[in-house]
């Protein structure tokens, strides 16, 4: 997966240099007790209890942040999944995938609400007014549809999704909040209790811009995308400006939040959801154990001479005066280093699905930027990535430190195949990781290595083909 849910569910705003005019609990409390009836109001349902809210400090986020990615995905798994998106070419090589997330969430979170907890949150270094309020009516409403539709189930149900599959999840609640949000924006404006400066805006426009500049833009455009393509899709507007005046039926809200969109290509396409006679569900693609057609890792020799030094060492020190102890140990001492000498095999590192939104940025000549106006109303499919059936990609590495990752994607037609193919070639041959791309009628399979030789890589292709004869 790509981030935590609980985490995410934050309005990723701008940066703010504090001017003294941040949040205390008491200037909270009024401010949740003025908007959380103007949100009930606008969404046609009234809170079942009152919301607590809560002051924190970018630090006590961090700290939130890290314990969440933690215990959800453990730092050797995002590792992992660091390893992968360099290798496909999604992120840096070098990146550490766990501190660009961390750097992210610390430059643009100005509030957050934890279902677990039933409370949200505001930043302590967040300045009061408009954008502020605007804020709290994104994060109150999360905690008006969590005591509705149960977002805290919802999330305990989706730990095994895939990252495509949350991200779709994730594009119904932030689109709930985000249609909101924008709903309050302008009846806040016309009725007046909401005031907004253009040049402020536009002041921290420049600074989320500067902010974001150097994260990868794979990890942008998943964590800041569901907002603004979940609205769409809840709204059922291909235009961001039409989406941004018009409010979901409350009989769309109920049927998408108890039947999400399955891949990030229904939320693009949302016809494909909401139009029964274009449904168009994800194919699962398998990648097979390769355990047996990987090579040996080998010996480490580094290992076995520690190993045998250890023990020469411990019989020089013990063996005269404690022989039976310097025995003992050193047996110890060759048993471990043989059991990890054993510990050669490749194993499975990584496993996901990167969906039409991972294609497609793997193919676009330039991805829309995310901290523009123009990029926000970009397009987020191109021809190469339209007609997306499914795909699974799949990291294995030995103790020696070599990887091999396979990718294989399915697509609708040989016409959408071959275009992905072509744009795929276009943007990624440079990649020194990718060392063989295949095609079939409406299939591909790529790998990605770092120290495995050409045979090894046909036998990972025969695996792969043999776990799919219906694509040659």
């Amino acid at each position: 997966m790509t981030a935590t849910l609980t985490l995410l569910l934050a309005l990723f705003s701008f940066p703010q240099e504090p001017t003294g005019g941040g949040f205390d609990q008491e200037a909270l409390d009024a401010k949740v007790a003025e908007i959380s009836p103007r949100v009930a109001e606008l969404r046609g349902l009234d809170f079942k209890q009152p919301v607590l809210a809560g002051v924190t400090t970018p630090d006590e986020f961090i700290e939130f942040a890290k314990k969440e990615f933690e215990s959800e995905y453990g730092l050797e798994n995002l590792n992992s999944m660091g390893k992968a998106y360099g290798l496909l070419g999604l992120m840096e090589p070098d990146r550490d995938l766990y501190q660009a997330f961390l750097e992210m969430l610390r430059g643009q979170v100005g509030g957050f609400y934890d279902p677990k907890t039933k409370k949200f949150y505001m930043m302590s270094t967040f300045n009061q007014g408009g954008l502020a309020d605007i804020i709290m009516a994104h994060e109150l409403t999360h905690a008006l549809d969590d005591q509705y539709y149960y977002l805290d189930k919802m999330f305990e149900n989706a730990r095994d999704l895939n990252s495509d599959a949350e991200f779709a999840l994730r594009a119904v609640v932030e689109g709930s909040g985000t249609s909101l949000m924008n709903l309050y924006t302008i009846q806040g404006m016309i009725a007046g209790y909401l005031k907004l400066d253009p040049a402020n805006m536009n002041e921290m426009m420049a600074s989320s811009a500067d902010s974001i500049k150097d994260a990868p833009p794979f990890l942008v455009v998943t964590l800041a995308l569901p907002y603004l393509e979940g609205n769409k899709f809840l709204v059922k507007q291909s235009s961001i400006l039409a989406a941004s005046a018009v409010t979901p039926k409350a009989e769309d809200l109920d049927y998408a939040f108890a039947n999400p969109p399955l891949s990030s290509e229904q939320v693009l396409h949302f016809e494909k959801y909401w139009d029964p006679e274009k449904w168009d569900p994800p194919v699962e693609v398998v990648i097979p154990n390769l355990a047996s057609v990987l090579p040996s890792g080998g010996v480490d020799y580094g290992m076995a001479f520690g190993g045998v030094f250890a023990s020469i060492l411990l019989m020089l020190v013990l063996g005269r005066g404690k022989p039976a102890v310097a025995g003992v140990a050193v047996f110890v001492v060759l048993s471990v280093t043989g059991m990890q000498l054993l510990d050669t095999d490749w194993k499975l590192k990584s496993e996901d699905t990167l969906g039409e939104l991972g294609c497609f940025t793997l193919t676009a000549e330039d991805v829309p930027d995310l901290s523009t106006p123009e990029g926000q109303m970009g397009s987020w499919s191109n021809d190469a990535s339209a007609g997306w059936g499914g795909d699974r990609y799949a990291l294995w590495q030995n103790p020696g430190g070599d990887s091999v990752l396979v990718w294989a994607t399915v697509w609708d037609t040989p016409e959408d195949c071959g275009e992905f193919i072509e744009a795929f070639h276009y943007m990624n041959d440079e990649n020194p990781a990718l060392v063989s791309v295949s095609e079939y009628e409406s299939a591909a399979v790529m790998v990605f290595s770092e120290g495995v030789n050409a045979q090894v890589v046909d036998a990972v292709i025969a695996a792969v083909e043999a776990e799919h004869p219906e694509w040659k």
